[in-house]
């Protein structure tokens, strides 16, 4: 696993915190790495922009009347809120995490470093999956998202922009099959 890994089938050493003795992994999936262009990009320009500041704006400009310690401190308060930009976006994209195991799917949403909310269903709370892939850069890419509609406390589950939709689909209903024949005549 590497710390841009948006697809894993199986993966070995990965565990997480409710993880049930015997229970395995199947995916864990994140948001396609093309989701985050947009503030990759935006990272990447918060960086270069003091470089072409100082280059277009060389004549008499308001801060080049500056003392020469405002300007470096202010580079660096500027560059520290950049980074702290990238990191808390790449922090987001990276704990966003949808796993699904032999029992359950589990749903981590992330939306900073002080909340995350977890959702999980068993398999045999599943009533019904369906996929969707639209827009020319999900199809080129082969990303979309896979609506899960349960009986349990959280009924509709939504995996966001998750590499190989309908391979993963396919493979989640083949274990939600498997667990209704299992289950079958059991009390859920």
């Amino acid at each position: 696993m590497t710390a841009f890994s948006a697809y894993l089938e199986s993966p070995k050493n990965v565990s997480f915190e409710s993880q049930e003795k015997g229970e395995t992994i199947l995916f864990l999936l994140r948001r396609h790495w093309f989701t985050n262009i947009r503030w990759v990009l935006f990272g990447a320009l918060l960086l270069v922009f003091p470089f072409f500041y100082r280059i277009i704006l060389s004549g008499d400009t308001l801060f080049s009347s500056l003392p020469y310690k405002y300007s470096v401190v202010g580079g660096i308060i500027w560059y520290l809120f950049s980074f702290l930009f990238i990191l808390e976006n790449y922090l987001i994209w990276y704990f966003n995490v949808y796993i699904i195991t032999d029992r359950r799917v589990i749903d981590t949403d992330f939306y900073g470093i002080i909340h995350k909310n977890v959702s999980e269903a068993p398999l045999r709370n599943i009533e019904d999956s369906t996929y969707d892939v639209s827009g020319i850069f999900p199809t080129i890419f082969n990303f979309g998202n896979i609506k899960i509609q349960t009986a349990a406390e959280a009924p509709e589950f939504e995996f966001e922009w998750v590499p190989n939709p309908a391979y993963v689909h396919d493979k989640l209903n083949d274990l939600i099959t498997y667990n209704v024949k299992k289950f079958a005549g059991r009390h859920r």
